[in-house]
């Protein structure tokens, strides 16, 4: 009579042990891969990668995000009725948000073009590295991860201005130690906002956005060429 039960405690331990093993969601995934063959002869892939969404972070704007007046309003809205519902049930607690966090409308005419642009500027940088440069086979990756793109009101308490917020990396582990006693090569991406009338951003197609992201995009390139060894490394 004691085989049934010993059957189904070693059944609740063996899906207890289960449970404990399940492994972590995945924060990202590869969206893109590619080959280069630098000047010195060595194979360098550039990666592209989205963040998922998880506990602890937002996903990759994968297309313009726009988010106006109305988007707070909501959610104060929702957060009040949250601490009202608490508060009857003798466990309010005050919980803030800002505005970068909001969802807000994805423009999906708008794709994000930071994967396309950064691997397309990385690949001919790397292209034209001089033969000199000394270099360790087998390269790590070079790794784009865009973050945030978005169409931000300024000011709550009213006005016409929007910014448009930008912020991605570009990550290397290098073979060796870099100057810092650091194997990370990390280039951030995140410009001044630029700010400007809705109307303006708007106007055919969205092309100020498109030609501002262009810019922000370029002065990352820039930065990445003025630090393009230790992504050799």
């Amino acid at each position: 009579m004691k085989f049934p039960l010993y059957s189904s405690l070693l059944m609740a331990a063996v899906v207890l042990t289960g449970c404990s093993h399940k492994p972590a969601p995945p924060t990202e995934k590869e969206i893109s891969s590619t080959e280069v063959h630098t000047g010195n002869g060595s194979v360098v892939t550039i990666k592209g990668y989205e963040q998922l969404r998880t506990d602890t972070d937002a996903p990759t704007d994968v297309s313009l995000r726009y988010i106006t007046r109305g988007d707070t309003g909501k959610m104060v809205a929702l957060k009040t009725l949250g601490f009202v519902a608490q508060a009857l049930l003798g466990s309010a607690q005050a919980t803030g948000f800002d505005k970068y966090q909001l969802v807000g409308t994805p423009i999906t005419t708008m794709p994000n073009p930071t994967l396309e642009y950064l691997s397309k500027g990385i690949e001919n940088s790397l292209r034209t590295q001089q033969a000199e440069t000394k270099s360790i086979a087998p390269l790590q990756p070079v790794e784009i991860r865009p973050y945030s793109w978005m169409l931000v009101y300024e000011n709550l308490s009213g006005g016409d201005s929007y910014e448009l917020y930008y912020h991605a990396s570009i990550i290397h582990t290098a073979n060796v130690k870099l100057d810092d006693d650091s194997k990370l090569a990390v280039i951030t991406c995140h410009p001044t906002a630029v700010k400007a009338p809705l109307a303006q951003w708007q106007a055919n197609g969205y092309e100020k956005v498109t030609e501002v992201t262009r810019e922000y995009m370029d002065s990352c390139l820039k930065d990445f060429e003025a630090h393009k060894t230790q992504f050799l490394l």
